[in-house]
């Protein structure tokens, strides 16, 4: 494990931390009065806008973990050791970084907020995506660069422009201006490309890279201007506390640009050997034909009874894109949704047995399962005749992605569907078992081409090492 300059302190400091939030925490569930512990951790979302309720607050001090671990991972600083001797672009992205996530932390400090205090986080977000155009230089293609410095500086435009309206008391203006709106869709056209470049770069670590991607998936869910409807039960308004939860996990964007800035501050480390590829044994192809024909089945159904989609505007899991996060999430649930439909996880199956890497096979039964789980939620969660179904805005929002026709509700108000998404779900959980059993052991003998590490031009014809050799 790498050491950091400033560990023990950092540790230190978000101990206490955590400490005062489970504190706070304990009093709040003593007492039925959470004043505290939302001051301490969520900064403004009181038991006004959700009100005290047991298991809420135990969210609350979870995400107040969460803070004082991104907290420590944000102060610890540069890893131990010698300093790098850096270029000068290198040391103007280190010291804007910084300069971003102490803007960012002086938000969550316990005073008043005032609106220009994102100013300097937005202007210096100008600096920063230059200076990453300027240091990734000779790592990602120019082409790459320039759409990614275009969207970074667009981005950086719209988030200032929207600061000042603000200030102005545009609200409107300000809505409209902010990335948010659009999703963070012009955010993430940067951050891609920079995410691509660090993962090229051996100055990044992988966990550097790794927690830009959760911080990528928090951007990309985080609601916009999209979807504003939502049904809770109770007085509980779930879309407000799916909101306070993307706040806890927005500590990764931070936590990504403080350990951008700290593995910049290090001596390059010595690339380790590259590993070899583990590929699987070869199965007979009548078994690994039935893992991929599985998810045909159902679908073939679906499309014989004119319905393209796996679950369509029905359940939680739907709800869940189309009520409480952003437009472009939506959007690629209804993608998503559509080539569950046709079959589409059978070319994915298909390209797995294929190659048999390990980590391909990982990939492809994580996502069977996943899909599986979704598809068992939603069939517990289905009712009938929704909610939304009362209100004409919601109803053209829900279904204006599918082809008119396809889910006009019926004289009772009743919604036809295809198959039960756990058919879906049998079809693809039995696909990702048979995908373990046949391809999931592993073998301790090691490749011949695996000698070759570490000799330039060694082993290049076949670098993949066996799983299994039975």
């Amino acid at each position: 494990m790498r050491r950091h300059r400033f560990g023990r302190i950092a540790a230190l400091l978000a101990a206490v931390y955590v400490t005062v939030v489970v504190g706070s925490g304990v009093l709040a569930l003593t007492t039925g009065d959470p004043t505290l512990l939302r001051e301490i951790v969520t900064r403004g979302w009181g038991a006004d806008l959700l009100p005290f309720t047991w298991w809420i607050e135990l969210l609350i001090v979870a995400g107040g973990i969460l803070l004082g671990w991104g907290y420590w991972q944000m102060l610890r600083g540069r890893p131990a050791g010698p300093a790098a001797v850096n270029a000068r672009p290198v040391r103007l992205l280190r010291a804007a970084l910084y300069i971003s996530v102490a803007c960012s932390l002086l938000i969550r400090l316990p005073i008043p907020y005032q609106w220009w205090f994102g100013l300097p986080g937005d202007l210096v977000g100008f600096a920063i995506v230059w200076l990453f155009f300027v240091v990734l230089a000779g790592v990602l293609p120019r082409w790459l660069r320039v759409a990614g410095l275009v969207a970074g500086l667009a981005n950086a435009a719209m988030q200032t422009a929207s600061t000042l309206a603000w200030g102005a008391g545009s609200w409107p203006v300000a809505e409209n201006l902010s990335p948010y709106w659009l999703g963070n869709t012009v955010l993430l056209l940067w951050v891609v490309p920079v995410l691509i470049g660090q993962a090229r770069d051996p100055r990044w670590s992988r966990g550097t890279v790794r927690m830009g991607m959760a911080a990528s998936v928090v951007w990309l869910l985080s609601p916009g201007g999209g979807s504003t409807f939502s049904f809770g039960g109770g007085d509980i308004d779930y879309r407000l506390l799916v909101v306070v939860g993307l706040g806890f996990v927005g500590v990764f964007g931070m936590v990504w640009m403080a350990r951008s800035a700290h593995d910049l501050g290090g001596p390059v480390p010595v690339p380790a050997p590259a590993r070899p590829v583990q590929v699987a044994a070869a199965r007979p192809w009548p078994l690994a034909a039935v893992v991929v024909a599985l998810p045909l089945i159902p679908a073939a159904v679906n499309l014989a009874g004119g319905m393209p989609v796996w679950i369509g505007p029905r359940g939680a899991v739907d709800e869940f894109f189309h009520g409480y996060v952003s437009h472009p999430a939506a959007l690629l649930w209804f993608a998503v949704d559509l080539l569950v439909g046709v079959g589409a996880p059978a070319v994915l199956i298909l390209v797995a047995v294929v190659r048999r890497t390990r980590r391909l096979l990982r990939a492809t039964m994580a996502a069977l399962t996943l899909a599986a789980v979704a598809g068992v939620v939603t069939a517990l969660t289905s009712i009938p005749e929704p909610d939304w179904l009362l209100i004409p805005e919601m109803t053209e929002e829900r279904l204006g992605l599918y082809p008119g026709g396809l889910f006009t509700p019926g004289k009772n108000g009743e919604i036809l569907f295809g198959l039960s998404p756990l058919w879906y779900g049998a079809a693809l959980a039995a696909s990702a078992l048979l995908l373990l059993l046949l391809y999931g052991a592993r073998s301790g003998s090691p490749h011949p081409a695996a000698a070759a590490d570490g000799v330039p031009g060694a082993g290049r014809q076949d670098r993949r090492a066996p799983l299994d050799q039975t």
